[in-house]
């Protein structure tokens, strides 16, 4: 998933609301009392938004969170709440939600922890991905957790001790100690 664009939107909000911060002289009312600045986070969007679209204007991927800190030594962003919906063929494919989410310096890594669940959408018999963290790679589609995992379907469910699954492919891989229960469909 590439989030460029909508980073480089929100860093472009980010910067019109702190210029909006100073400008307004609310900063010379507050004084920063510490003399440590490096945990602090460079900028901080609050509820964010954010689409990013292909070369025809259609969504490729939508990103909602509650905030993101951006660290500029680290070169790093801690995403708070996020849900991300990825698009395949003009139609809305899977949405992943998590606690909180951290974005690599290039924006090709999301690193999702604490409750992630991957579900797919618009699917007659959808899979639903849970596990504590899992790693989405944008450019390449693939999604792999060295977490447990589960993996549920409406006619049963599958559980390993980890997981790789290329989105565009449509593999999954389960690694290790693989479980399973399936439910026949009535006649």
């Amino acid at each position: 998933m590439r989030i460029r664009n909508a980073l480089s939107l929100t860093g472009g909000l980010a910067v019109l609301c702190i210029a909006g911060y100073y400008w307004g002289g609310i900063s010379q009312k507050t004084a920063l009392t510490t003399n440590d600045a490096s945990h602090l986070p460079d900028y901080q969007i609050i509820r964010l938004t954010g689409i990013q679209v292909n070369e025809q204007g259609l969504p490729e991927r939508t990103f909602k969170a509650d905030t993101l800190s951006h660290y500029n030594e680290q070169d790093l962003s801690i995403i708070k709440q996020p849900v991300i919906i990825l698009y395949q063929q003009q139609q809305a494919a899977w949405q992943l939600t998590a606690q909180q989410a951290s974005l690599s310096k290039d924006n090709t890594i999301v690193a999702l922890q604490h409750e992630v669940l991957a579900k797919q959408l618009n699917r007659p018999l959808p899979l639903q991905f849970s596990t504590q963290s899992l790693t989405a790679n944008q450019k390449t589609q693939i999604l792999q957790t060295d977490s447990p995992v589960t993996v549920s379907t409406p006619q049963g469910q599958i559980s390993s001790l980890a997981l790789q699954a290329d989105m565009q492919q449509g593999t999954v891989h389960f690694i290790g100690q693989v479980r399973g229960t399936y439910v026949l469909s009535p006649r």
